[in-house]
């Protein structure tokens, strides 16, 4: 699954093909037409095209017995285990340890009303990881719906923002029977469309170069001396496998470039949505708060680096504190590569016109011009400071998850 603000685009042709398909799509007219390209079955059938060769090796090496019995045994294993290892199976949930909604009164409670009355279908649980993301992921067998919120994004956003952030990511990826002309088909949806990306993202796991940190071993309570160093074994290692990873790394860029491109009818019915219940303002001020977001997620990789590990506690008030000092709004102007996309979903919302409803309520939402109703009561019940320290106990209780 893949968090559209920052699109995974290579190089201007990417990035012009991104923003043409945006356009056509943000026409009231293309608003129904959410199919699959050419280029995304391909990309994606490569996948399973990958696993089936792998397979078919190791039988022919079973049959033929081109070597010794033994030595073609093993290697039929070997790559036997190599395809199975990275097929395009479901991707898991079980490292998300995703908490039910049952266990969050105040919050689970909230999002399960909004997502009665705006007619959507409720997650299944709520994942709270030590990273900076939130997304909505489809995971197992059985398409488990789990709403991914990352403790600093959702820690450091105002109530506004978290507001627009759960709107907007419960109307992604939605099954066949919630479609309708004004929620597209998605292809974050497709379940064969989404175990393909799981089967690259498995490639690109296996030959990832390794780290001095991946290396040694960690003893629990006791910190490293010196910083682990690198050995002339792991340059080889990893010399071995950097042309292999550097074209899974490509394939995974095309193909989660190119699912954000066919998902670009789906992403700008997100937005509406995002506009009807919250506000044009706020959504607006939502989508142009990308700077912060980007300086965030420095921030936390530096910290990461120096080796600096905090619990969610202190994380959060680190994260509230960095917010509260720094990066409030994004400069006028800013717009590059990277956000190209983001400024055309801008541009997008900034033109819809959807009329106000009767005033109901309080709040941030009061000075927006849009009216909060019933699904707006929900939302902003979700996102305020009681339903937020609820989610950081439930991380603590259930140990949450340092990473995706």
């Amino acid at each position: 699954m893949v968090v559209f603000t920052r699109p995974p685009v290579s190089g201007r042709g990417s990035a012009g093909r991104l923003d043409r398909a945006y356009q056509e799509a943000a026409a009231p007219s293309a608003v129904g037409n959410g199919g699959l390209s050419f280029r995304l079955i391909t990309l994606a059938g490569a996948g399973y095209a990958l696993t089936a060769a792998l397979l078919g090796f190791a039988i022919w090496l079973v049959l033929t017995r081109p070597m010794s019995a033994l030595v073609s045994g093993i290697s039929a294993a070997a790559v036997a285990a190599l395809a199975l290892r990275t097929a395009p199976w479901p991707p898991s949930g079980r490292r998300l340890r995703p908490v039910p909604l049952a266990d969050l009164p105040r919050f689970g409670a909230a999002i399960a009303a909004y997502c009665r009355r705006a007619g959507l279908p409720p997650p299944a649980g709520i994942a709270l990881i030590r990273h900076d993301v939130v997304d909505l992921r489809i995971v197992g067998w059985r398409g488990r719906r789990i709403l991914l919120l990352g403790v600093p994004r959702w820690v450091a956003a105002e109530p506004e923002e978290r507001a627009c952030l759960l709107v907007h990511y419960l109307s992604h990826a939605l099954p066949r029977r919630y479609r309708s002309e004004n929620r597209p088909a998605d292809p974050r949806g497709c379940g064969w469309i989404r175990n393909a990306d799981a089967g690259v993202s498995r490639w690109c796991r296996a030959l990832r170069p390794l780290t001095p940190r991946d290396v040694v071993r960690r003893r629990p309570g006791i910190a490293p001396a010196h910083p682990p160093r690198g050995s002339l074994t792991l340059a080889a290692t990893n010399a071995l496998v950097y042309v292999p990873y550097r074209l899974v790394a490509q394939w995974q860029i095309a193909l989660r470039a190119e699912i954000a491109r066919c998902a670009q009818c789906a992403e700008h019915a997100a937005d509406v949505e995002t506009v009807r219940v919250v506000g044009g303002e706020a959504a607006q001020r939502w989508l142009g708060s990308y700077f912060w977001r980007d300086a965030l997620a420095d921030w936390l990789a530096e910290r990461e680096e120096r080796g600096l590990d905090l619990d969610v506690a202190e994380l959060s008030a680190a994260c509230r504190q960095w917010r509260a000092t720094r990066h409030h709004r994004s400069p006028a102007g800013r717009v590059d590569d990277a956000h190209a996309a983001t400024s055309l979903r801008l541009a997008a919302v900034s033109a819809l016109r959807i009329p106000p409803r009767e005033p109901a309520g309080t709040g941030y939402a009061a000075g927006a011009g849009y009216a909060a109703g019933a699904e707006h009561s929900d939302i902003a019940e979700a996102c305020d400071a009681a339903a937020c320290d609820e989610l950081l106990t439930a991380y603590r209780r259930s140990g949450g998850a340092d990473r995706l």
